[in-house]
């Protein structure tokens, strides 16, 4: 495996975990209404399942489908914070709004590494490395 598939799969594991704090300090701290607490487990426990099953996918099963399904949602999830953080500013802590943003750093990171020279190798090879005559 590449260095940058296995810095891919640390850093997006890293964003998932600073989204997930994120959401929880949303709920927790500042102005505004909370959601009850098995709400938060249940959003947390299915985020935490999705995010860890696509980011594992993504750097294991060598799918070229897998990585431009990863970055669509990063992207998707990018632009929503681009568009929201500056209208709901006061509404929320500046924390979760920093941790947003790490989290949104952290996944531009991850498209950068997945869509880089090696990676790319690594993501055509699929049936060469499985032992197919096939040609990359």
């Amino acid at each position: 495996m590449p260095a940058n598939i296995i810095r891919f799969e640390r850093l997006a594991y890293l964003s998932l975990v600073v989204s997930m704090a994120a959401f929880v300090l949303d709920n927790t701290m500042g102005p505004g209404e909370r959601l009850v607490p098995w709400v938060i487990f249940f959003a947390l426990v299915l985020t935490a399942a999705i995010g860890i099953a696509l980011i594992r996918a993504t750097a294991r099963l060598r799918k070229n489908w897998l990585r431009w399904v990863y970055a669509a949602f990063c992207v998707l999830g990018v632009a929503a914070d681009a568009w929201t953080i500056p209208t709901a500013f006061a509404a929320h802590s500046p924390m979760v709004h920093a941790l947003n943003v790490g989290a949104d750093i952290l996944d531009i990171a991850c498209i950068c590494l997945l869509f880089s020279a090696a990676a790319g190798a690594w993501f055509r090879s699929t049936a060469v490395a499985c032992g197919s005559q096939a040609t990359a």
